[in-house]
Order: C-alpha cells, then structure tokens, then sequence
C-alpha cells in the first residue's frame, strides 16, 4: 500500500472515531445552554422534534414555598409523556439578572450530572440527565444563595424520544419554575392619636412587614371592640381613662 493510501485511511477513521463520539457524548449528558433560558435555546431547537407541541410535559418540584439563605433543597424534575421510551432533562438557575443563583448537588451519580456554560460572558449552571434511558424522573439539591437576592428562576427543557436512533417523532418541552425567598413577618401598626379624651375615637392601621396572613389584635382593657382578627383599619373607643397596652 502507497503511502498516500494509507494516509486516506487514517483519516477516514479519524473522522469516523469523532462522529461517534460526538453522538454519544449529547446522548449521555445532553449539551448545556438548552434549558430555554434567557439568551438559551432549547434541544427542540436544532436537536430534537418538536418544541411544546406535543402532549407531554416537564414539571420541578421541591417541598417549601420559599427559599432561606444557605438553605439546601430537594428537587425533583419528571417529564412526562405518553408512548415515549426514553427521556432527559436540564435545569438552570437564575436570579433577576440572568445570573448564577445558588448551587446545584448531585445525589445520583448514576443518572444526574452538573454542567456549566457561558451566556453574555457569564458562567451558569446545569443540572442535567446521565446516560438517558426509560428513567423519566430525577433527584437532586440545589443550595440557595448565602443572602435573599429576590425571586430564582429555575429553567429547564425536558426530552421525550421514542428511542429510533434518530431525532424524528421525539418532543421537547420546556418550563419555569419560580422560587420566592422567605420574608420574615414583623407584626406593627399604627394608631392616630396618642392622647384622647374618654369615649374617644382611635383609630389602628396595620403596618406589618412580610406579608402576614393571620392577625391577631387585643386593644387592651375596656376597649370596644377588645379584640380583631382582621388587618383593620380598626375604630376602637375606650370608655375609661388611663394607659393601655395593646
């Protein structure tokens, strides 16, 4: 065999090792920046099928309402749809600049990873699937930033294909999940007068902090009403002189 022949050869099968490996890197661990995203795409666009079209879903749980600094947080990330084999996901999250927000965990090495990618010059996150196959459903933890820096919107782009080899007949389907920070509730209000003369009128405003959902108010003795359970305002009238305490 000439020299040249042999060069061809080397690399034909240069080029072939590569396409291989190409393939089956975005088929164990899908590429970031697909979450849908601000400045993202998703794998619907130039990947996979169609983009949240078809009748399935991808859905992020955790367990509170809100978040607390340094906290450490659940995940769950499922999608869902009928007819479909095989399934993958990514998830990114963001504070109200498009930013890093707090720090994915992973709690199973055998079908989770973390990722990371480059948007507008800044580094972001990804929690994403390891080796997809018929697992439509994932676990991990998120640890939340060390101060409350407002509401985190977690991102994410989920795959369901029908396992032909190919990326005909599979949908992809994204979501956002937002993650409020827990504000303390500090309990205040105001009255209108400081001083009045008996069978006058006081008036109280509820000025709490937090966003309360329960109130409860004792306007201390002899006052009519003597209590509420309402943020008012409240009239209140005290028929006898002296100081109260409410």
């Amino acid at each position: 065999m000439s020299k040249s022949n042999i060069t061809i050869a080397l690399t034909l099968l240069l080029a072939l090792t590569y396409s291989y490996q190409h393939v089956y890197t975005n088929s164990s661990q899908p590429p970031a920046k697909r979450t849908g995203a601000p400045g993202e795409g998703s794998c619907g666009s130039g990947c996979h099928g169609n983009l949240n079209s078809g009748p399935g879903s991808i859905g992020l749980t955790t367990g509170p309402a809100v978040y607390m600094p340094d906290s450490i947080y659940t995940f769950t990330a499922t999608v869902t749809e009928a007819g479909k084999t095989r399934f993958g996901f990514e998830v990114t999250g963001l504070d109200t600049l498009d930013l890093k927000a707090g720090d994915f965990m992973v709690t199973n090495t055998n079908n989770t990873a973390i990722r990371t990618g480059t948007v507008s010059g800044n580094t972001r996150q990804y929690m994403v699937h390891k080796s997809a196959n018929s697992t439509n459903s994932w676990q991990f933890e998120w640890q939340a930033p060390d101060t409350l820096i407002g509401p985190i919107h977690f991102y994410m782009a989920g795959l369901a294909a029908n396992n032909n080899g190919q990326n005909s007949g599979d949908n992809t389907y994204t979501d956002e999940f937002v993650f409020d920070p827990f504000i303390p509730v500090t309990a205040d209000f105001t009255a209108d007068k400081n001083a009045i003369c008996e069978g006058g009128v006081v008036t109280f405003t509820d000025v709490s902090t937090g966003s309360p959902d329960t109130w409860q108010r004792d306007f201390g003795a002899g006052a009519v009403p003597p209590t509420a359970n309402t943020p008012g305002p409240h009239d209140v009238t005290y028929p006898t002189s002296g100081l109260k305490t409410v």
